[in-house]
């Protein structure tokens, strides 16, 4: 399922494993965009630009990801620190969330990506980026 909170930008997510809980988690530009789309060349770590909550099915959150201890290590006006998404193509990142191992269950996974203070760099302003999907996902 994708949710877009931005123009020009997607948030595909897929269940890699449950137990841990491993995510696939893709930023896609529509083929619809007639340009490319810049992103954090890092995704990671979980909790600074991704962020995961996984609730059960009566709403409870019982997984939360928590805003890291982060400095990043590229330097956030360089456009190098960027990836260019081409129109029609996604950039993602495997996603190992830190949980207990879920009992058996149906199980909502929301992720929201956010840009942060990587705003862009000489030449090229992206401003604010959000994207938001979620999945379900049934542990056995």
């Amino acid at each position: 399922m994708v949710s877009q909170e931005v123009p020009n930008m997607e948030c595909f997510v897929a269940i890699v494993t449950t137990h841990p809980l491993v995510l696939h988690v893709s930023l896609h530009n529509p083929l619809t965009v007639a340009t490319s789309i810049y992103v954090p060349r890092s995704l990671k770590p979980l909790g600074a630009f991704m962020q995961v909550k996984v609730r059960d099915s009566k709403g409870a959150i019982v997984y939360e990801t928590q805003l890291p201890k982060f400095a990043p290590k590229l330097e956030i006006s360089h456009k190098a620190s960027y990836v260019a998404i081409d129109p029609g193509y996604s950039y993602g990142v495997l996603l190992e969330c830190e949980t207990a191992q879920l009992p058996t269950g149906e199980y909502r996974v929301e992720v929201s990506y956010s840009n942060l203070q990587f705003r862009g760099f000489p030449g090229n302003f992206i401003g604010d980026q959000k994207c938001h999907s979620s999945i379900t996902v049934t542990v056995e």
